[in-house]
């Protein structure tokens, strides 16, 4: 078990600290670490992305304090009607999901960030000091977005 653990190491840190790069989505409910696994033997000040189910992406810093917060939608759910009448073999099954949308997190090639269908315009962040904390981490690129210093805006729950 210990070399199978010492094997899966660097494949499970490289998961969670993986930044956010172009065509590659994040989904509802996951989150990626700074400092993933080498927080417990190194110092690292760490920090947290966390993709919420309903269309925000928090970031949030070692203490847990909320940090930065973008706001998009959550994809609708088109639910395909019975296709048993078409001979389209290309057709989706019934009951399956069609649309075009991606829920969760996803940076474009132009560095566009889109949450759930909806192009994040600007981002909230506490401060203008925490912002050097978080560029271009999360992401592998700087985004195009706004940042709007709002350093009371409303905390969500923490981690």
């Amino acid at each position: 078990i210990l070399i199978l653990c010492i094997f899966l190491f660097p494949y499970v840190h490289d998961y969670f600290t993986a930044p956010v790069a172009a065509g590659k989505p994040l989904a509802p409910g996951s989150w990626r670490s700074r400092c993933g696994l080498k927080k417990y033997y190194t110092l690292c000040d760490d920090a947290f992305l966390e993709v919420n189910d309903d269309g925000i992406v928090n970031i949030y810093n070692d203490q847990k304090d909320l940090v930065l917060t973008m706001e998009g939608a959550v994809c609708p759910k088109k639910v395909v009607a019975d296709t048993k009448d078409t001979a389209d073999a290309t057709a989706p099954a019934a009951g399956t999901i069609d649309n075009d949308c991606v829920d969760g997190l996803v940076m474009t090639e132009e560095g566009d960030i889109i949450i759930g269908g909806k192009q994040v315009k600007h981002a909230k962040i506490r401060s203008k000091e925490a912002l050097e904390d978080f560029t271009p981490w999360p992401f592998f690129n700087v985004p195009n977005i706004n940042i709007k210093t709002a350093p009371r805006f409303k905390m969500f729950k923490p981690l």
